[in-house]
């Protein structure tokens, strides 16, 4: 993508940017992955659309998908958890628990 779409590369390394300096990177990247596609299609059409799909759908399947299975009876939520938050469970969100390491 780098080469022949490197406004995609700037997308995705500033939505990682940004999220880092908010200390939610995997929103940040979520926010990426979102807006890849759309602003691929502005920049060089039906093509890099395609491209940027190709490079997205596989990060959003891994998110999902975790490295382990999905506990039995928590299948939704689990799963939209790790699409929004790349972790198994909803991590507290309050600025002063914040610390590397730490949910």
């Amino acid at each position: 993508m780098t080469v022949n779409g490197w406004q995609g590369s700037l997308i995705l390394l500033g939505g990682l940017a940004l999220g880092r300096a908010v200390r939610l990177t995997s929103i940040g990247a979520l926010a990426s992955y979102v807006a890849l596609v759309p602003a691929m299609k502005a920049f060089h059409g039906r093509r890099g659309a395609t491209a940027a799909a190709a490079v997205v759908a596989p990060m959003l399947f891994k998110r999902v998908t975790g490295n382990r299975p999905i506990a039995h009876g928590h299948a939704l939520r689990t799963a939209v958890t790790r699409l929004i938050f790349d972790q198994d469970r909803t991590p507290s969100l309050t600025w002063e628990a914040r610390r590397p390491g730490v949910d």
